[in-house]
């Protein structure tokens, strides 16, 4: 399977309000609570045009957006991932695929970048096992697991 990673456009923006409200994305978001149209609105203008935020969308070989990648920088050397895959796309190994092609791209265009972290719910096991497979290590565990990607 072949997945694209793009920086995200204004035609997005619905698909990643809908993703983000999915019960399945809530559930293991750390804020759980639905959101309006409005404060996403609000929230991806914002992240739009922030420099230190590359929020990347993926699409399959049809074309089809099957989730998003968001980098935070935290600082020169490290940034911190989210993902989300499209609720109707879960499933099919595309998570791995999404993160992996989201890492190079992160790393492409933010050289100076060293590490990538990931916090993840410890319930969220198929996450843990989707960046598992990617090439993250499991760097501390608590009621929050932490991993690393590093160059």
């Amino acid at each position: 399977m072949k997945i694209f990673v793009r920086p995200v456009k204004t035609i997005d923006e619905v698909d990643l309000f809908y993703w983000r409200n999915d019960p399945v994305t809530r559930k293991y978001s750390f804020s759980t609570r639905k959101i309006s149209l409005n404060e996403h609105k609000r929230w991806f203008k914002k992240i739009s045009k922030d420099k230190k935020i590359l929020l990347l969308v993926g699409a399959n070989e049809k074309g089809e957006k099957v989730g998003m990648v968001r980098f935070n920088l935290l600082r020169n050397d490290k940034a911190e991932i989210h993902v989300n895959v499209a609720p109707e796309k879960r499933g099919r190994g595309i998570g791995c695929i999404l993160l992996k092609k989201g890492c190079l791209y992160f790393f492409r265009r933010f050289t100076l970048v060293k590490e990538i972290l990931a916090k993840i719910k410890k319930d969220n096991v198929p996450s843990i096992n989707v960046f598992t497979k990617a090439g993250f290590e499991i760097k501390k565990k608590d009621k929050i697991i932490e991993m690393v990607f590093k160059r």
